[in-house]
């Protein structure tokens, strides 16, 4: 019974997955292909039909207040969707730059402090042979120990006050914090992107801080570092190699929740501006007219929902698929 049961939850997770799949994937190609899959201008009003119901005649899905047509401008938006989502890239690239940086800097330790190179060219006195006399490190030699402390000082203030920083901006809740960016840089899509980056940043840097501390105690870095490999050389072959797999499964988690922002400051009229069909926005019109026509609530909000769930969907199945293979 167990094996059956396993077998049957096995094949239903299959085919929420391909379903997930194909949706995500329809997404795409009616964003791509927006003008050749809409009927009409996803801003063209017909006056004369207002809040048609669907499967009315040249509008399948039904218009809306002003006569625009529904279809068209959920086509149109999932453009306007997959640009909100995206928002998560720029986010990962700073990210990962600000947490490798502090996670370099936090693996130094105090043993590069001790000045090695003084007791290379000093002895004691005792110990020293008749005759001979005592060497001390000239120029910049004498100088280097110093020189060395000074930059594992520095590298570790970058990692505090990276820290800080990063600490500092997470200690906002994400919504409210785009929303004061928003405000005081202005309404409109690239902005509301710009600021859903700057919320995001901080998260991913944590993860690659955390990451890179971990494997610089690795042993094939430490293997790597005692044939004298420098360290951007670790760098792009050890350690960004293996962040790879598991920064793509969280990319692919916060895709839902930047579209859930965005799409929340849209309804707020805090995001995507008239006329862009963005499906805030169509959820914003429909709430006022709810009652006379709630297909308009009821499409665009199944749309919402589904993308939301099948991003979900793929990011638990890149990530169970990643931990059978660590």
């Amino acid at each position: 019974m167990k094996v059956r049961e396993q077998k049957t939850r096995t094949c239903i997770r299959r085919l929420f997955l391909s379903l997930s799949c194909a949706y995500l994937a329809l997404l795409v190609f009616a964003a791509a292909a927006a003008p050749l899959i809409a009927p009409y201008s996803p801003v063209r009003q017909f006056l004369e039909s207002p809040l048609l119901p669907p499967l009315s005649e040249g509008h399948i899905l039904g218009t809306d207040d002003l006569g625009r047509d529904i279809l068209s401008r959920l086509v149109y938006g999932s453009r306007l969707l997959l640009l909100c989502g995206a928002s998560v890239i720029p986010a990962l690239g700073a990210g990962v730059i600000l947490g490798v940086t502090a996670g370099l800097g936090a693996c130094r330790t105090s043993d590069e402090c001790e000045p090695k190179t003084a007791l290379r060219f000093s002895g004691r006195p005792e110990n020293a042979l008749p005759g001979t006399r005592r060497l001390e490190p000239r120029g910049p030699l004498r100088q280097w120990p110093r020189f060395k402390c000074n930059r594992l000082l520095g590298k570790r203030l970058t990692d505090g006050l990276l820290r800080l920083v990063l600490d500092g901006i997470l200690s906002f809740p994400a919504v409210l914090l785009v929303i004061v960016i928003v405000s005081l840089s202005g309404y409109g899509l690239p902005r509301l992107i710009i600021a859903t980056a700057i919320v995001f940043t901080p998260v991913f840097a944590r993860i690659v801080r955390a990451e890179t501390q971990v494997l610089m105690t690795e042993g094939f870095v430490e293997y790597s570092r005692a044939l004298g490999t420098g360290r951007t050389k670790i760098l792009f072959r050890h350690i960004l190699p293996n962040m790879i797999p598991g920064l793509a499964v969280r990319a692919v988690s916060f895709f839902p929740a930047a579209i859930v922002i965005d799409t929340s400051l849209s309804f707020l009229g805090l995001g995507v501006q008239p006329p862009e069909p963005g499906w805030g926005l169509i959820l914003k019109d429909a709430w006022n007219y709810f009652f006379e026509a709630p297909h308009i609530a009821c499409f665009s909000g199944a749309a919402l929902a589904a993308a939301l769930f099948s991003l979900n969907f793929i990011s638990d199945a890149l990530a169970e698929k990643l931990s059978r293979h660590i």
